[in-house]
């Protein structure tokens, strides 16, 4: 089956200052629960981990994190089994769960893992990955004014999110510290999408490029699903 994999919105690049482009689709309020945690790639919880130990739907799997992606760290994917829940899924790895020593103020988060496929457009869940995300929110629904599809700078497509004004000020000093990390965009409970923060916010705007290493019908796909998501339009 063709289909056009969503993992990669893990991996896309945030932004605050660009010059205006008209949005493709128009800005529309938010209505989901959105909020907005640092992730922490500065230690990898699951380097140590026996392979042969993991509980059955488990895999581990290495990705490039750092500055510059040229640290590789790992996280883990959780399979589901029959029709399995990720609550439950979680409830059934949780004795395992138990032995991964986490550092203090962080958990894991979760990110579904989808494929649409390209003739059809139905979305088929794959299963569910990992991320260690630390300290308090630092974004929420009540910051966020709007949110459009733009076309990006390059060949990709973008969600453009526009804070309220009493956001701005905090969220730039936020973008100041976190150059070069990742922030994890959580919608109801999920991770939606972990950019990394690549400049310090200049004004009201975010926006997200979605589909590194990505053809830009895949992009513009990934960028009106994340705008569904945030928005409740179909």
């Amino acid at each position: 089956m063709a289909f056009l994999s969503f993992l990669m919105m893990a991996v896309v690049a945030l932004k605050g200052s660009y010059p205006p482009r008209a949005p493709e689709v128009p800005p529309r309020a938010v209505v989901a629960s959105v909020v907005g945690f640092r992730v922490d790639d500065s230690i990898d919880v699951f380097d140590s981990v026996d392979e042969s130990a993991l509980p059955v739907g488990v895999q581990r799997r290495a990705e490039a994190v750092g500055p510059s992606w040229n640290r590789i760290s790992h996280y883990i994917q959780l399979v589901p089994q029959g029709q399995e829940s990720l609550a439950t899924g979680l409830a059934r790895i949780e004795p395992w769960l138990k032995t991964v020593r986490l550092p203090a103020d962080t958990r894991l988060a979760w990110e579904p893992i989808e494929s649409v496929d390209e003739k059809t457009g139905s979305v088929a869940l794959e299963g569910w990955r990992s991320y260690l995300v630390k300290g308090e929110a630092c974004l929420s629904s009540r910051d966020i004014e709007s949110a459009a599809v733009v076309e990006s700078e390059d060949v990709r497509w973008s969600v453009r999110i526009r804070l309220r004004p009493e956001a701005t000020e905090p969220l730039q000093r936020i973008t100041h510290q976190m150059r070069k990390q990742r922030i994890a965009l959580m919608i109801d409970g999920l991770i939606a999408t972990a950019p990394r923060v690549n400049w310090e916010m200049s004004d009201r705007d975010i926006e997200i490029n979605m589909g590194m290493g990505s053809d830009r019908e895949a992009s513009r796909v990934e960028a009106v699903r994340l705008l569904q998501r945030l928005t409740g339009h179909r």
